[in-house]
């Protein structure tokens, strides 16, 4: 491979993994507030640039009032506070994480859908969001637009996690695979001697 072809997948690397990063913050406050049971590491960082995002973005609609943005910022706030009081309630009581830290958690669409899977929920989520944003639009357009744009990224995030369990399933298989040929033959060699 020369120069110009690593530098051009080196910069497609870079692209996609800003690509990636601008969804996740972007998805984060959807994410808080339509899921419960979430991973005790999930709010992190990705959850202040989505703040920041929230407080900045009334500003490309200066006709429209900002205060239906904030009021879910707000809540946003509240509930990651919730969340990491819990996690300190848990962490006084010597009580161990039985999920994984950066789980996503469970949609409350559960809660009204329960014989639905989980997967089917994280997939439908992220477009109803959507639909909500577009009719919320046509009453507020700083809420609506970002309700849109949460949702669609919040789908995005949904594929990319989808793709990555894939990936990681199909690794621990070929693991499996590679360590029992590993065991026949020292069982192999085991036996000739």
């Amino acid at each position: 491979m020369d120069q110009k072809e690593e530098s051009f997948i080196d910069r497609a690397r870079g692209t996609a993994n800003l690509a990636v990063l601008v969804a996740k913050v972007i998805s984060v406050p959807a994410e808080v507030l339509l899921h419960f049971d979430v991973g005790e590491r999930y709010i992190g960082p990705s959850a202040l640039a989505a703040l920041v995002l929230m407080m900045f973005f009334p500003v490309l609609f200066p006709s429209s009032n900002p205060a239906p943005l904030l009021l879910l910022a707000l809540a946003f706030v509240l509930r990651g506070a919730c969340l990491r009081a819990v996690v300190l309630w848990r962490y006084f009581k010597g009580i161990r994480p039985v999920q994984h830290t950066k789980r996503c958690g469970v949609p409350w669409l559960q809660r009204l859908l329960p014989r639905w899977s989980l997967s089917s929920l994280l997939w439908i989520e992220g477009p109803l969001c959507a639909v909500l944003g577009t009719g919320v639009a046509y009453i507020n357009k700083p809420l609506g637009f970002f309700l849109m744009l949460s949702g669609w990224a919040l789908l995005v995030i949904t594929g990319l996690r989808a793709v990555m369990n894939h990936n990681s399933a199909t690794d621990i298989h070929d693991r499996m695979l590679e360590q029992q040929g590993t065991a026949e033959s020292l069982r192999a060699f085991q036996q000739a001697r």
